[in-house]
C-alpha cells in the first residue's frame, strides 16, 4: 500500500480521523500524526494503521529496509484477564519464532493510553528490527531489552513530540523494580547517545547479523565482562558503570565477529 493516496479519501470519514488520532499528536509529534491519519482510508483499522507507520518510520530512521520488508505479523490480545510476567503487567511482545508483534490493550490504562500503546509497538519493533532475517536469535534479555528501550527512546525524542518526558520517565522508573531494572538502564543509554559514535543497539544489530559464523550467544556468555554486568545490571548501581562494561562487551564482540 502507498502512503498519501488521494483518491481513496471521503472527506467525511478524514475529518473523523482527523480527531481519531489526535492523541498521538503528543508523543509521536505532528508529521507523523499527519501520516497516520492521511494512511490509505482502505486500512480501516486504527492499530494496524498506527502499527504499519510506525514502521515505515522506524525503518526509515534506523535505514533498515528489512524491517519493512520483512512479514511481521502484529495483533491485538484483548483478553479481558491481564497478562503477567514476574508479577509485572505487560503492554506487548514480540515473539522471534512467529515473527510477530502482540499488543496486550487490556493492560494499557486508559489515561496514558495512546502513550503506553505508541512507545509499545516502537519497543516489540526494536526487537523485530535485531531479529531481521535471523534464523536464529540468541538469548541475551538483559542486552536487549535496554537497547530496545533506548532505540524507541531516541526515536520518540527526534519525534518532538511534547509528552516523551512522560515516557523517558516511565522507563527510568523501571530501575527501581529488579525483574525488569534492566528496562529502566535503556533510558540511562538514550542519554548518553548524544555522545556515541554510532548507538549501541546499531551496533548491536551489527554484531547479530555479522555473527552467523559462530555462536554469539556462547561468545558472550564466555566473557568475564557479561558474567559481571548480569550481576550488576539488575541491582541499584550507577548506570555509568553498567553502561561501560556494555558498551566494552559489545565491541569485543564485534572484534570476535570480523
Amino acid at each position: 500500500m502507498s502512503l498519501f493516496n488521494d483518491d481513496l479519501f471521503d472527506t467525511d470519514e478524514y475529518s473523523v480521523l482527523d480527531n481519531l488520532f489526535l492523541p498521538y499528536k503528543y508523543i509521536l509529534g505532528e508529521e507523523i500524526s499527519r501520516k497516520i491519519k492521511e494512511f490509505t482510508i482502505k486500512m480501516k483499522d486504527e492499530d494496524e494503521r498506527l502499527f504499519d507507520v510506525l514502521r515505515r518510520e522506524l525503518s526509515n530512521w534506523l535505514v533498515c529496509d528489512k524491517l519493512l520488508e520483512n512479514d511481521i505479523k502484529f495483533e491485538i490480545d484483548d483478553a479481558q484477564s491481564p497478562v503477567y510476567e514476574s508479577g509485572i503487567c505487560r503492554y506487548g511482545q514480540y515473539s522471534p519464532l512467529e515473527k510477530k508483534i502482540t499488543l496486550f490493550i487490556k493492560n494499557i490504562p486508559d489515561d496514558e493510553f495512546a502513550e503506553i500503546k505508541a512507545s509499545t509497538i516502537l519497543h516489540e519493533l526494536m526487537h523485530a528490527y535485531f531479529d531481521c532475517c535471523l534464523s536464529r536469535k540468541p538469548d541475551l534479555e538483559f542486552i536487549e531489552e535496554p537497547l530496545a528501550e533506548a532505540g524507541m527512546l531516541d526515536f520518540l525524542y527526534q519525534c518532538n513530540g511534547r509528552s516523551f518526558d512522560n515516557v523517558l520517565q516511565r522507563v527510568a522508573e523501571k530501575e527501581k523494580t529488579s525483574c525488569i531494572a534492566h528496562y529502566g538502564f535503556g533510558a540511562y543509554i538514550h542519554q548518553q547517545s548524544k555522545d556515541e559514535v554510532g548507538t549501541l543497539y546499531e551496533l548491536y544489530y551489527k554484531i547479530l547479523h555479522k555473527g552467523c559464523c559462530i555462536d554469539v550467544n556462547k561468545f558472550i556468555e564466555g566473557l568475564n565482562e557479561y558474567g559481571e554486568y548480569k550481576k550488576i545490571i539488575c541491582k541499584p548501581s550507577q548506570d555509568e558503570k553498567k553502561y561501560e562494561l556494555l558498551r566494552s562487551i559489545l565491541k569485543k564482540v564485534e572484534k570476535e565477529c570480523k
